[in-house]
C-alpha cells in the first residue's frame, strides 16, 4: 500500500472482564444456537436495577432450566453468564460487557478473515499519512474503531454493536470521517457495521443515520459466522 496507514490499540480494557468476556464469546462461537438466548438476556437485563441483578439473574436461570427445548450446553451457558455478571461490580462494568462480548466474538471471526493482514488491531486509533481519525463534538468524542485490518493493497474496518440501537451519532460521524479520509487518500477499503441483531433492522438504522452516500457493509447475526466469506 503506497499510502501509510497505521493502527494502534488505545482502547482501555477492564482486566477483570477480559477473560470472562472472552469465554462467553468462545462459547457463542462454538455454540451459535445460543445467540438468541444471549441477546434476550442482554435485552432484559438492561433494565435491571443494580440491587435486583442477583435475584433477576436467578429468575432467568430458572426460566432457562424450565424450557421444553433444553440444550446440552444450557448449564455451561448459564454458568458463564453468571460468572461475568458477578464480575460487574458497578453499572459501568455492567454496561461495558454489553459491548465487550460482541467485540470479542467479532475479534475471533476477524482473526480468521484477516489471516493475511499486515496489521490487525482491535479498539484501535487509525492514522492515515500522519493524520489521526478522530471525532469531537461538545462532550462527545470517538477516536478508535473496533476492528482494523491492513493488507498490501487495501484496508478493512469494523464497528461492532450488540444492537442497532447502540449505534450513536458519534459512531456514524466517526465512520464518515474514516471513509472520507480513505477516499481522499485513494485507499481501497471496506467498512463494516456488525451487530448481533437482525440485519434489516441494522440496515434501516444505518441508512437513517448515515445515508446512502457511504458504502458500508452491514452484517447481522445470521451472516456473522460467514464473515470470512464476505467479499
Amino acid at each position: 500500500m503506497d499510502k501509510k496507514v497505521t493502527l494502534k490499540r488505545t482502547d482501555k480494557s477492564i482486566e477483570s472482564l477480559e477473560k470472562p468476556a472472552d469465554c462467553v464469546a468462545e462459547f457463542l462461537y462454538y455454540n451459535y444456537c445460543y445467540i438468541d438466548k444471549f441477546n434476550d438476556l442482554m435485552r432484559i437485563s438492561k433494565y435491571w436495577d443494580r440491587t435486583q441483578r442477583v435475584c433477576k439473574l436467578k429468575e432467568w436461570e430458572t426460566s432457562i432450566k424450565k424450557q421444553r427445548n433444553k440444550k446440552d450446553n444450557d448449564e455451561n451457558f448459564i454458568n458463564l453468564m453468571k460468572e461475568i455478571f458477578q464480575k460487574c461490580r458497578n453499572d459501568d462494568y455492567f454496561k461495558k460487557i454489553r459491548g465487550l462480548i460482541p467485540e470479542k466474538l467479532v475479534e475471533r471471526l476477524f482473526a480468521i478473515r484477516s489471516s493475511e493482514a499486515i496489521q490487525l488491531s482491535f479498539g484501535c486509533c487509525v492514522t492515515i499519512n500522519g493524520e489521526k481519525i478522530e471525532y469531537y463534538k461538545l462532550n462527545e468524542q470517538k477516536t478508535t474503531v473496533d476492528v482494523g485490518a491492513i493488507y498490501k493493497t487495501f484496508g478493512e474496518f469494523a464497528e461492532v454493536k450488540l444492537t442497532p440501537l447502540s449505534l450513536h451519532e458519534k459512531d456514524t460521524a466517526y465512520l464518515k470521517l474514516l471513509i472520507e479520509a480513505l477516499k481522499n487518500n485513494g485507499i481501497k477499503h471496506k467498512v463494516f457495521i456488525i451487530t448481533l441483531d437482525d440485519k434489516k433492522l441494522a440496515e434501516a438504522k444505518v441508512e437513517n443515520s448515515i445515508g446512502k452516500n457511504y458504502d458500508i457493509c452491514v452484517v447481522g447475526k445470521n451472516e456473522l459466522l460467514d464473515l470470512s466469506k464476505i467479499s
